[in-house]
Parts: C-alpha cells; sequence; structure tokens
C-alpha cells in the first residue's frame, strides 16, 4: 500500500473514531439546535427591511458553512473504508493477471 494511502486511511480512522463518540453526537446535536434557530427567520430583528435581509444572507453563508464542515469531517469517515475497498480490489487485479 501506497504512504499516501495509508495516510488516507489512517486519518479517516481517526475520524471515524472521533465522530462515534459521545462528545461528538452532543456537540453535533449543539450546533444543529444553534443552526435551527440561527436559520429561523423569528430570531431575526424585523426593525430595518435591508438589515434583515443582509442577516438572512449572512445566517445563510454562516449555516452553509457548518454544515459544509460537518459534511466533511464525517465524510472523511468513509474515504478509508472506500480506500480499503480499491486496495483490495488492485491486489485481486493483479493477482488475476498473472
Amino acid at each position: 500500500m501506497q504512504d499516501e494511502t495509508q495516510k488516507i486511511i489512517q486519518e479517516s480512522d481517526m475520524m471515524k473514531r472521533f465522530i462515534s463518540t459521545e462528545g461528538w453526537i452532543h456537540a453535533k446535536g449543539m450546533l444543529m439546535k444553534k443552526i435551527a434557530t440561527l436559520d429561523s427567520i423569528s430570531s431575526i430583528p424585523m426593525d430595518n427591511p435591508t438589515d434583515m435581509v443582509n442577516q438572512m444572507m449572512y445566517r445563510s453563508g454562516a449555516i452553509s458553512l457548518v454544515l459544509e464542515w460537518m459534511r466533511e469531517v464525517e465524510g472523511l469517515a468513509q474515504v478509508g473504508d472506500y480506500q480499503r475497498q480499491m486496495e483490495t480490489i488492485k491486489e485481486d487485479e493483479f493477482i488475476k493477471t498473472f
């Protein structure tokens, strides 16, 4: 197995262990509650229509950033399994060709 592939698998395993902890599950739940509050239009001050539109844009950007980061963290946990499968396929194909 190549060093780069091994590094990806190790990082993936580390992330898989991390996201399966109670701490991550709790923190993710807290973040999702904050996101729901931030995404709620009722939490935006209705004093000034221009400020309201700006607040909606800023909040949307922040929510997208946090959700993208969470997907990336959880996605890294799955990359290792894919890499292992690809290595197995490569080994099988190598054996079949000889």
